[in-house]
């Protein structure tokens, strides 16, 4: 009796030991990097927002890792010409051991002034958006309103200092929990903001031009 005992506790013991080895470890994007345990590659796939960050994960470790890709993540464009891509929804990823994925990221773009970024152009690993530009991110992420275009405005009123009228919507319950997290960023008073619902399409458009003077 006391050898099956010690036989069962054996057992338990060695199968908590295994499950507890093959559990993959969650870790966070900028740690992984930082560390070493895994590389990456970041492409563009075209546009300035929804899923447009590609990410290349190419794991170092010998065992399964988690890697958590926060909301407010910003991506750096290569290309000083293109817009930089934040984030908007925070994801995990499976990583098998020394093997390498890909996935898409729900992002937008901060820099209204700058051209959308093209498919195949080439992004850093970046850096965490700070202060008002990550509350927003993790409100979104949160809420899950990562993908409109009340969202992308509410994004360049934050990072470019546009006005907050410019931020429009149909769905006010999310309007206007956008909208605080900008007038605390901003200074502008909600009380000013136009809280009719209001549809809200943006238009990029890239061109050129060119003059001859006599």
């Amino acid at each position: 009796m006391r050898f099956k005992t010690h036989f069962l506790i054996y057992f338990l013991c060695s199968f908590l030991l295994m499950n507890y080895s093959t559990t993959a470890q969650e870790i966070d994007f900028a740690e992984a990097v930082e560390k070493k345990i895994i590389s990456t590659g970041v492409i563009g796939n075209g546009g300035y927002n929804g899923k447009c960050i590609k990410l290349s994960l190419i794991s170092r470790s010998s065992r399964q890792v988690k890697i958590k890709i926060p909301a407010g993540w910003i991506f750096t464009s290569e290309d000083t010409f293109m817009q930089d891509l934040m984030v908007m929804k925070e994801q995990l990823f499976v990583i098998n051991p020394r093997s390498r994925q890909s996935f898409d990221l729900f992002t937008m773009c901060t820099q209204s002034s700058n051209h959308a970024p093209s498919k195949g152009a080439y992004f850093n690993i970046g850096k965490l958006a700070q202060s008002h530009l990550l509350k927003l991110a993790e409100k979104v992420s949160k809420n899950k309103w990562y993908q409109n275009s009340t969202v992308q405005s509410a994004v360049w009123t934050i990072a470019n200092g546009a006005t907050i009228d410019n931020i429009y919507g149909t769905d006010t319950a999310m309007v206007n929990g956008v909208v605080e997290v900008v007038s605390e960023a901003t200074g502008q008073p909600v009380s000013a903001f136009y809280t009719e619902p209001r549809e809200h399409n943006l238009t990029s458009i890239n061109t050129s031009m060119e003059a001859f003077i006599t």
